[in-house]
C-alpha cells in the first residue's frame, strides 16, 4: 500500500510540472454511482448471484495523459461482507496516428486490490496494458473496435490469497452505434461489445480460455447527470472458475446480470 501511495505522489508531482507548462488545464473529476446485479470480475462470480453498489472516483490530472481512479464495491445481501472491495488505479493513456486508418489507442494502468477486512492479507496488484484500433475495421457505417488486453496479477503477501499469481488475456469487439431516443430525440450511443478472456493460472484457475462476454449499455443525460443502463451475457468455459465462491457452490454455465450507473462530471 505504501508502493501506491508513493507512485500516486509522484505521478501527481509530475502532472503539476506538466500543468505549468501548458495553457490552462484542468483537473477533470468524475463522480460514478454503479449498481449491478451480480459483481462479474474476469469470469468469477464474486458475490455468488448477489448485487453490489460500485461508486467510483476518477480524476483526470490536467489533461496530461495520467488518471487517478479511487473503487469501491460493497455486497447486497448478506454472507460477503468479507469480500467489501476497495481498487486504486493509476493509469496513463496516449493515442498514436490519430488521423491514421492504423490509429492506436494505448492505455497502461497499475491496480492495488485492497479487501480492508483481510488486514491487506488478500490484497492483490495488477500491471496491465491495453491497445486498441478504432479507425481499422467497420460494419457499413459503424466502426468495429478491435483490442487486446493483458494483465500480470500478484498477491500482495503469502497470506491469504496466495494463489492469485497469473495473467489474463483479453480480446474484445466494440460497436459503438449512433442513436436517437424514440421518445425525446436525444442523440445517444448504443454500444455492443463482446470480449473472450484466456486465463492463465490467476486465482489457481486452468490456463485455457475461460470465457466470453457479451453486453449492451447506452448513456442518456438526464439533467446534469449521465446514466448509464447495461446488460450482459456471459459464457463461462472453463470449470476451474466456477468454483470460486468460499462457500462451495459451483456456477453455472450462463450468466446473466444488469447494471445502472450515475455520473458526474465537472
Amino acid at each position: 500500500m505504501k508502493n501506491v501511495l508513493g507512485i500516486t505522489l509522484c505521478l501527481v508531482l509530475l502532472s503539476g510540472s506538466v500543468w505549468a507548462q501548458v495553457s490552462e488545464p484542468k483537473l477533470g473529476v468524475d463522480l460514478d454511482a454503479t449498481f449491478v446485479s451480480k459483481y462479474m470480475w474476469y469470469g468469477y462470480d464474486v458475490y455468488d448471484d448477489h448485487g453490489a453498489f460500485q461508486p467510483s472516483v476518477n480524476l483526470d490530472l490536467y489533461e496530461t495523459g495520467f488518471n487517478l481512479n479511487f473503487w469501491g464495491s460493497m455486497p447486497f445481501g448478506g454472507g460477503n461482507d468479507d469480500l467489501n472491495e476497495i481498487d486504486y488505479t493509476i493509469g496513463y493513456s496516449k493515442t498514436f496516428y490519430d488521423d491514421e486508418m492504423y490509429a492506436l489507442d494505448f492505455k497502461t494502468n497499475f491496480i492495488y486490490y485492497q479487501y480492508p477486512r483481510w488486514n491487506h492479507k488478500a490484497d492483490a496488484q495488477e500491471l496491465g496494458a491495453r491497445v486498441a484500433m478504432p479507425k481499422l475495421l467497420s460494419i457499413g457505417e459503424y466502426p468495429l473496435i478491435p483490442s487486446y488486453y493483458v494483465g500480470l496479477l500478484w498477491p500482495n503477501s503469502s497470506g491469504v490469497g496466495a494463489d492469485v499469481a497469473g495473467a489474463f488475456h483479453v480480446l474484445a469487439l466494440n460497436c459503438p452505434i449512433p442513436a436517437a431516443c424514440p421518445f425525446t430525440g436525444q442523440e445517444h450511443v448504443i454500444n455492443l461489445f463482446t470480449n473472450i478472456t484466456y486465463n492463465d493460472g490467476a486465482y489457481g484457475a486452468d490456463h485455457d480460455w475461460s470465457h466470453m462476454t457479451f453486453g449492451v449499455s447506452t448513456s442518456m443525460a438526464v439533467g446534469e447527470i449521465t446514466v448509464t443502463p447495461a446488460l450482459y451475457y456471459q459464457h463461462t468455459m472453463d470449470e476451474s472458475i466456477k468454483n470460486f465462491n468460499a462457500n462451495g457452490d459451483t456456477d453455472s454455465d450462463e450468466e446473466f446480470w444488469a447494471g445502472l450507473s450515475l455520473s458526474y462530471s465537472f
